[in-house]
């Protein structure tokens, strides 16, 4: 009977877990970056307004000195201002200006027709994008419609819902979304170093910094993430166990590096100084 009992417990354990609930944002508003009221349209009209950070959770500007940025996991697309053009978002090179900016170029996005965004869990997420047609472009959004990205080609996934979307004045669209938890910002806050096959060195570092991994990877990438969560660089790499990296341009302080190499992430913190 005790051993009934027991059995019970954990399947009921195991069924919470897998069932578990994620966090919400609402009210996110993406605008095309000019828009009917400028005069003229400066190129940062609304552009800090017109990309979204599914790390920090937070709006960033889409327009730069850079054409991508690896901050940036969704940005507008299509729909010229003044216009009912369609209007979607893109991971990638925005068709608005001739993609004068883009996004990273690494998350993806699939339509996820049907699917129950009230009851949202991890696994539910994960199952969907697995069987959909993942691509970083959305041409056109429409309310009601529900998206699952996969976030920087990390286990980390959104699960979005349009709730607005208007041409008439204003080319912008609204969401709300869920997500699961972020293996970035994990990392990121863990002060705990522990023994692994990434090294970094030299560390402290003023400049250049080179991580050795204990072997070759066929598929290796990189993060650098600041003590607040926030991804500031990303690459990918193949078939290498050294990497060198610059980061003169680094403000002084603590990051991470997170290795994601052949399905194994692993994080090392260094300093950053003059």
């Amino acid at each position: 009977m005790k051993k009934i009992y027991l059995l019970s417990i954990l399947i009921l354990t195991s069924a919470i877990v897998s069932a578990q609930w994620l966090t919400e944002i609402t009210d996110i508003n993406i605008y095309e970056h000019h828009f009917s009221g400028c005069d003229p349209c400066a190129p940062s009209t609304l552009g800090d307004s017109s990309a979204y950070d599914f790390v920090t959770h937070q709006h960033i500007n889409a327009v730069g000195p850079n054409a991508f940025d690896v901050n940036r996991d969704l940005i507008e697309h299509n729909g010229d201002a003044w216009s009912p053009a369609p209007f979607g978002f893109t991971s990638d090179s925005s068709s608005v200006w001739a993609g004068t900016f883009g996004g990273n170029g690494t998350t993806k996005y699939v339509l996820a027709s049907g699917f129950d965004y009230a009851n949202a869990t991890e696994a539910s997420v994960v199952n969907a994008y697995n069987n959909g047609n993942a691509s970083t472009d959305v041409d056109v959004v429409q309310v009601g419609e529900v998206y699952i990205g996969k976030i920087r080609d990390l286990d980390y996934y959104v699960v979005l819902v349009i709730t607005g979307y208007q041409t008439n004045t204003d080319n912008d669209f609204t969401f709300d979304y869920k997500y699961t938890d972020n293996p970035i910002a994990t990392a990121a806050i863990d002060e705990n170093d522990q023994v692994s096959s990434l090294s970094v060195y030299p560390n402290p570092t003023n400049g250049k910094i080179g991580l050795q991994l204990d072997k070759t990877y066929q598929d290796i990438s990189i993060s650098i993430v600041n003590q607040y969560g926030a991804q500031i660089f990303f690459g990918q790499f193949n078939n290498q166990n050294l990497i060198n990296l610059n980061v003169e341009t680094l403000s002084n302080g603590i990051y991470y590096i997170v290795s994601k190499a052949d399905g194994q992430i692993t994080q090392q913190k260094f300093v950053k100084e003059n």
